[in-house]
């Protein structure tokens, strides 16, 4: 749960809500909005560490938007974390 993902369908990015034996509940960002909608395991890419600080400063904006001050502390201690990988390699 919380695993940023990516649609192959319509390259689409969002967050894993929950998962069941039939896919999963994913929150797709669409147009600067969440969309809660459901997907099967096969037609999703794990994004992992795959996300860029430009991904990262949009996520934060959104999380601010939408006024989720724990999504925005999750994300921000992300971007510090890699920014800090950035400078010592």
């Amino acid at each position: 749960m919380g695993e940023w993902v990516e649609s192959l369908l319509d390259k689409k990015m969002g967050f894993v809500e929950g998962e069941n034996q039939f896919g999963a509940t994913v929150n797709w960002i669409v147009n600067g909005k969440l969309i809660k909608g459901n997907a099967t395991q096969h037609t999703l890419i794990k994004l992992g560490d795959k996300l860029k600080s430009e991904d990262l400063n949009e996520l934060i904006e959104l999380s601010l938007l939408t006024k989720d001050e724990e999504w925005f502390v999750a994300l921000m201690d992300r971007l510090k974390q890699q920014k800090e990988g950035e400078m010592a390699e």
